[in-house]
């Protein structure tokens, strides 16, 4: 995670905290966006906007196809898993 978009408070003079924002996984679903459609601009404090790995510009070769593939390639494995270790248990 790094920061992509840095905004300044209403008044660069004047003392002022630090606020930082997380787009979600919905629209927004960029730092470029979410400064977009909240900007704060009359805030006294410095906006930070974070991008989340695997979205805007870090999205894979692919876009978001590639990333459900990835998360159902990921259940997959995982509910194999689990059959293994149930069945080393001898629970069935």
């Amino acid at each position: 995670m790094y920061l992509s978009v840095v905004r300044p408070p209403a008044d660069p003079n004047k003392p002022a905290r630090l606020i930082v924002l997380w787009h979600g996984f919905g629209v927004p679903n960029s730092e470029e966006m979410l400064a977009e459609v909240l900007p704060l601009e009359n805030v006294q404090a410095w906006k930070a906007y974070l991008g989340l790995p695997l979205f805007g510009k870090r999205l894979p070769n692919g876009g978001l196809e590639e990333i459900m593939r990835r998360q159902l390639s990921a259940e997959r494995s995982a509910t194999v898993a689990s059959c293994y270790r149930t069945s080393d248990a001898g629970i069935t």
